[in-house]
């Protein structure tokens, strides 16, 4: 059964991805497995280190690869019904509602790409990430700022550094409340934020300089953003049948 729903939902990923009608065998097929193609649906992609994964319970889910499986639920369901079992170092991202299941998936990956594998920042939503997005397209990122956070992101007392940062950018520069999200003292935030900006020459509490710093750091958040999404789209063309594929001359 759970290859049966597993081609059954990557059909429907085809479907959406392609913008192809639904055929009377799709909606049969769909109408068999419980789901209303008239209601809205959005998904939820773990990615996650075990090599087994807990069983959920939801029957509608397939894996994109070894180590994300997406999980697609109704728009009245809540997350915790899959967050409940995949707590840190787990990490999951959360699309928003579509009638599209590929527009929720993207966004679902969208956000794990925010999320590293901590108690405090393992999850995230598109609706949290989102206002980030139009910061990545600018092309306001400095590539060497970018390097010096890609090296920092390499080493566990540097990584906290931009967990830090990055906990104090959602807070809109509250110190208190990104120490109390972390489980630090104010004093461990202030001492990070000034490192970093010792490091970085750009000082995160200084709001021009922080721009620079987040356009830098979403940046390196996404930079596996377009593999992830090739993923999803490689589903598509191989689910596709063979006479509409395009011939490479």
């Amino acid at each position: 059964m759970t290859g049966e729903i597993e081609a059954f939902l990557q059909q429907w990923l085809t479907i959406a991805d392609t913008d192809q009608p639904i055929s009377v065998s799709f909606a049969q097929q769909a109408h068999a497995r419980g789901v209303d193609l008239r209601q809205a649906y959005y998904a939820i992609v773990v990615k996650h280190p075990q090599i087994r994964i807990p069983t959920t319970h939801i029957q509608l889910t397939f894996s994109l690869d070894t180590e994300h499986r997406i999980y697609i639920l109704r728009q009245f369901e809540d997350a915790t019904l899959v967050t409940q079992y995949f707590p840190a170092p787990n990490q999951i991202g959360i699309g928003s509602s579509h009638f599209d299941l590929s527009g929720t998936i993207k966004e679902a990956l969208q956000a794990l790409c925010f999320t590293a594998p901590n108690t405090f920042n393992h999850q995230a939503t598109f609706q949290m990430t989102q206002q980030f997005e139009p910061l990545r397209n600018s092309g306001l990122a400095n590539e060497y700022l970018v390097t010096i956070i890609n090296n920092l992101g390499s080493g566990q007392d540097e990584l906290n550094l931009l967990n830090t940062f990055w906990v104090f950018t959602l807070t809109n520069h509250n110190i208190a409340k990104t120490a109390a999200i972390m489980h630090v003292h104010r004093k461990t935030v202030g001492y990070r934020l000034k490192r970093l900006a010792t490091i970085t020459q750009h000082n995160p509490q200084n709001v021009i300089e922080n721009i620079d710093l987040l356009a830098a750091y979403v940046t390196w958040r996404t930079q596996k953003l377009g593999l992830l999404l090739a993923k999803v789209a490689s589903i598509s063309k191989h689910m596709l049948p063979r006479d509409t594929r395009v011939t490479e001359i």
